[in-house]
Order: structure tokens, then C-alpha cells, then sequence
């Protein structure tokens, strides 16, 4: 019973691994040669859940913008592509270089960049373009300018 309520618990807190053992063991669907289905079974084409790679995270994220919500979080993402919270991490720290947090803002600076150019916006005021881009307040847009500046200096300084 203590089991099923740490089980419980770890689902709520989506601190729990979401994995295919054809993830895990993909030379088994190779090696074997009978026709045992179930080591011959293909995702559907168009299943994105668990399959988690830098095409379909970055599809996700030109097409979809989750970003522009500002209370989008990790674990929203990595349930999104079918993973938990820490695959989800490490995947974007080792292909981008940045943490989630970092890469998200990213994504929302350059919307506003986008958007306040856009002759729609000429007559809108600074901080709705802010919101329509997905930052909560100006606060957290200068927060994330000032980081994003402060990173840029640092890797012009280094050799």
C-alpha cells in the first residue's frame, strides 16, 4: 500500500519516468527476425509522445508556441513530448547549451521583437506586446533582457 501511495504522489508531482521499452531496447526490434508483434511495433507517424529529439521539440515550439502562455513550465513541456521533468532538462541543457527557464525566455524576446515591428502593433502600447509575447509583467521582461545581456558579455569576455 505504501508503494501505491509514493506511486500516487510522484504521478501528482509528475516526478515519475514515462518511457517505451522500444525506446529503451531499440536493437531488440532489429535482432529479433520472428514476427512477435510485440517487438516489431512502430509508433504511428505522427505520435510525438516519447519521442523526445531537436525536429520535434523545436515543430512543437515554432508551431504550437506554448511559450506564449507565461505560466508555461517544464513539466508542462515535458509532458507534452512524453517525458518527465529531468529528461526534459537535460535534453534542453545539452542541446542548447541553457536551461529551460533561459531558452523559454528566448523564445519570448524574439516574439516581441517580431510582434512590435508588426505593423498591427504600431499604435499598441510596449508592455500589451510584453503580454501578447508571453511575459507575465515588465518585470519579468527587463529580468530576462538583463540575463540575456549579462550572458552575451560573459561569452564575448571568455577566449
Amino acid at each position: 500500500m505504501a508503494q501505491e501511495i509514493l506511486l500516487t504522489y510522484q504521478i501528482i508531482r509528475r516526478q515519475y519516468l514515462s518511457y517505451k521499452i522500444s525506446d529503451l531496447f531499440p536493437a531488440n526490434e532489429k535482432k529479433t527476425e520472428n514476427n512477435n508483434p510485440t517487438t516489431q511495433q512502430q509508433p504511428a507517424p505522427n505520435n510525438t509522445h516519447g519521442l523526445l529529439n531537436k525536429k520535434v521539440f523545436e515543430n512543437y515550439l515554432s508551431q504550437q508556441k506554448p511559450y506564449l502562455n507565461p505560466d508555461f513550465k517544464l513539466t508542462d513541456m515535458a509532458e507534452i513530448m512524453g517525458v518527465n521533468r529531468t529528461v526534459m532538462s537535460n535534453f534542453i541543457n545539452q542541446t542548447y547549451g541553457m536551461n529551460f527557464r533561459r531558452y523559454l525566455n528566448l523564445c519570448r524576446i524574439k516574439e516581441y521583437q517580431a510582434l512590435i515591428v508588426h505593423p498591427s502593433n504600431k499604435g499598441k502600447n510596449p508592455y500589451q506586446v510584453m503580454a501578447m509575447a508571453g511575459f507575465k509583467d515588465s518585470r519579468h521582461f527587463q529580468r530576462a533582457i538583463q540575463l540575456e545581456n549579462i550572458y552575451k558579455e560573459q561569452t564575448h569576455k571568455e577566449p
